[in-house]
């Protein structure tokens, strides 16, 4: 059966090709050559510029210290574009034959941020669930008001596997930060098959592929 990985980056990588992270698409590249899922699409969208920002991203800076304690470091509507941009895409593949149960939906930086609130506000019903997502070199924003945000059926994504892999190098979106996501998303009931790589920094490694390859063959059995 077909399935599909809709990944989406930061954007700061300007390549105009659908394929747009090069990380992602070593990704992709190496599943083809080793014959694995066969029949899996991948498709990674690159953010549009943003004039706030100066640069493509898929919404405007946040606190550098990404946190929402008070409620008024961040904004659910900062979001929201982004949000629906990853639901249309993922209403394409399903419209193209492809079920939700077999789409994994992912993202680096912004896109791990985007990744992780479309699966609290988007899977309200078993027909809304997808297998699985993956976040790398990001974080779980809006972490102080995510139990009153959340939409999707916290029963339906109990136990959802998550990927979260990150780097101790990371000087962007600092390790503690993201060990402070993956805390959030266990207690959100998430199965989180998290790494923490050293020496890894704001960007994809061999390393890193390696795991996520091996996450995509759990979650998508030919």
């Amino acid at each position: 059966m077909p399935v599909s990985l809709r990944c989406s980056s930061h954007g700061m990588h300007a390549h105009r090709s659908p394929l747009s992270l090069p990380g992602f698409r070593n990704l992709a590249e190496q599943f083809q050559r080793a014959g694995k899922l066969p029949t899996t699409r991948y498709i990674f969208p690159t953010a549009p510029f943003n004039h706030e920002a100066s640069e493509r991203a898929w919404y405007p800076p946040v606190s550098p210290h990404f946190e929402d304690t008070s409620g008024n470091a961040d904004d659910i509507n900062d979001y929201l574009p982004a949000i629906a941009t990853a639901e249309a895409l993922i209403q394409e593949e399903v419209k193209s034959g492809i079920p939700r149960s077999r789409i994994v939906l992912g993202g680096f930086s912004q896109g791990s941020a985007v990744t992780a609130l479309w699966a609290l506000l988007n899977q309200r019903n078993k027909e809304e669930k997808l297998a699985g997502w993956v976040s790398f070199a990001g974080y779980v924003p809006l972490r102080g008001s995510l139990d009153r945000l959340i939409k999707s059926d916290r029963e339906l994504i109990k136990d959802q596997p998550v990927c979260v892999i990150h780097g101790d190098g990371d000087s962007l979106i600092p390790v503690w930060v993201a060990q402070k996501g993956i805390a959030k998303l266990e207690e959100l009931g998430f199965e989180v098959n998290w790494a923490i790589l050293p020496g890894m920094q704001h960007n994809i490694t061999g390393q890193s592929l390696g795991m996520l390859c091996q996450f995509l063959e759990s979650l998508l059995h030919e």
